[in-house]
C-alpha cells in the first residue's frame, strides 16, 4: 500500500467530514480523509480550535443548522517514532459540534493508538489498525453531532415559543391599552 517516498492516503465513506494529518519522511501529510471532505479543513492545521463568532442570539435565529457546525481538531500527544529523532503527533480534524466529554475521550483513544498508527506507517501497513482506530473517533464525533443537534433543535424551539408568546402578549396588551384609553367597551 505504501510505496518508498509516498504514502497513499486511506480514504473511507463516513457521516462526517474528516482527515488525520500526520508526518510521513519529514513531510505532514493527510494520513487518512473521508470520502466527503473539504480542502478548508486542513486550515486547520494552526492550533486554534472551536472559534465561533457568532452570537448566542443570531445561532437561535438562524434556520441553517448546518451553520453551527463548526471545524474542531484535537491532537495526539507527542511520540517518537521509530527510527527518527524527533517526535511527532497526529491530528484529527473533523466538522462537527463536539461535547467536551466526547471531545475528551476521542483525546484519550487518539493518544493511545498514535505509537500504533506511526507503527503501521512504518512497516507499509496503513489500513491494518487505522480503520478500527477511525471507527471509534468517527462514532464519537457522529454521536455527539447528532446530541448537540438535537439540543440546538430544542433550544430553537423553545426561543421561537418564547419569542411568540411575548409577542402575542405585547399586541394584547397594547390592544387593552387603546380599547381603554378610547372606552371602546
Amino acid at each position: 500500500m505504501l510505496e518508498t517516498n509516498e504514502i497513499q492516503e486511506l480514504i473511507l465513506d463516513s457521516p462526517i467530514e474528516f482527515v488525520l494529518i500526520g508526518t510521513y519522511l519529514n513531510e505532514r501529510v493527510i494520513i487518512a480523509r473521508s470520502t466527503n471532505y473539504e480542502i478548508d479543513l486542513l486550515s486547520e492545521l494552526s492550533d486554534k480550535t472551536d472559534y465561533d463568532n457568532k452570537s448566542i442570539f443570531l445561532k437561535l435565529m438562524s434556520f441553517n443548522i448546518d451553520s453551527t457546525f463548526k471545524i474542531s481538531n484535537i491532537s495526539s500527544e507527542l511520540v517518537r517514532k521509530s527510527g527518527m529523532d524527533r517526535m511527532d503527533n497526529l491530528k484529527f480534524v473533523w466538522r462537527g459540534i463536539p461535547s467536551m466529554s466526547d471531545k475528551n475521550m476521542m483525546q484519550k483513544i487518539l493518544d493511545i493508538n498514535t505509537p500504533l498508527i506511526y507503527l503501521d506507517i512504518n512497516r507499509k501497513r496503513l489500513d491494518r489498525n487505522l480503520k478500527w482506530i477511525l471507527a471509534d473517533l468517527i462514532y464519537l464525533a457522529n454521536n455527539s453531532n447528532n446530541k448537540n443537534l438535537l439540543k440546538i433543535k430544542n433550544n430553537r424551539v423553545i426561543f421561537w415559543a418564547l419569542l411568540s408568546m411575548y409577542i402575542f402578549f405585547g399586541i394584547l396588551v397594547f390592544i387593552l391599552f387603546f380599547l381603554k384609553k378610547y372606552n371602546f367597551s
